[in-house]
């Protein structure tokens, strides 16, 4: 049975490869054929609201989890009312679906550079406002948190997997420190999220799709007020992180 089961997952893989690509190179294309129209209408002052980049992102998040057989189940209430960081953990590719499905509020990601780089996809990325960071250069990584604090002050909350990669268990692994350095500067709340179920959708390093069920479950914000110093925030946002995907698998 386990060999059948990881056959129609392969399968499915690659049935819905063309699907994903196609409504990736669809959704880039219109935005960018739009936003372009809009500011022309607007002479050129100013690009559109970032808002409208988020609903196509959406409906593009929407449609590959309708078509994977992928369900969401949000628990807890996700609005907050101002900006804010999520920290979530990391366990597959479709965390980010997951993530444009459960998360209500106006926001944007915290992006690899190689991705910006790639057809389609990195256009959506650069019009959508993502902010990008080379991990690999520390300087670069700094003005990737600068501007992230930039779009924090705009009115734009922020989400980031301050893991820094996907857990190949499903477990929550150490966190990285640049988020949390950017929530004392921007005096902004972290609310903390944990994601289960991602990893059996489609495994790290696996070219298989299996439907199924991700929860996906808000804690309460941490202020970073409440703290003395980045790593006590780390850390309290990590134990409630944990917490929280200890409570998704009871």
């Amino acid at each position: 049975m386990t060999g059948v089961a990881e056959k129609g997952g392969r399968l499915r893989y690659w049935l819905l490869l063309p699907i994903a690509v196609t409504l990736t190179v669809l959704c880039a294309t219109f935005l960018l054929f739009t936003q372009l129209l809009l500011v022309v209408l607007a002479l050129g002052n100013q690009w559109p609201s970032r808002r409208f980049a988020l609903t196509v992102a959406r409906f593009w998040a929407r449609s590959i989890l309708s078509v994977s057989g992928v369900r969401v189940e949000v628990i807890g209430d996700g609005h907050v009312g101002r900006p804010v960081i999520f920290a979530s953990n990391h366990q597959g590719v479709y965390d980010i679906f997951a993530m444009f499905v459960a998360v209500p509020e106006f926001f944007t990601f915290i992006a690899k550079r190689e991705l910006f780089y790639v057809p389609f996809l990195g256009w959506h990325l650069w019009l959508a406002g993502y902010v990008l960071v080379d991990r690999a250069r520390h300087a670069d990584a700094l003005r990737s948190l600068e501007r992230a604090g930039e779009k924090i002050r705009s009115g734009q909350s922020i989400v980031v997997f301050p893991e820094g990669t996907r857990s190949k268990d499903g477990s929550v692994l150490p966190f990285k420190k640049g988020s949390f350095q950017l929530a004392l500067t921007a005096q902004v709340p972290i609310v903390p999220v944990a994601i289960e179920g991602s990893q059996w959708v489609m495994r790290k390093h696996e070219l298989k799709i299996y439907p199924g069920t991700i929860r996906v479950a808000f804690g309460k914000p941490i202020e970073p007020s409440a703290t003395r110093d980045r790593d006590a925030l780390m850390r309290e946002t990590r134990d409630q992180v944990v917490a929280l995907h200890r409570s998704l698998l009871s």
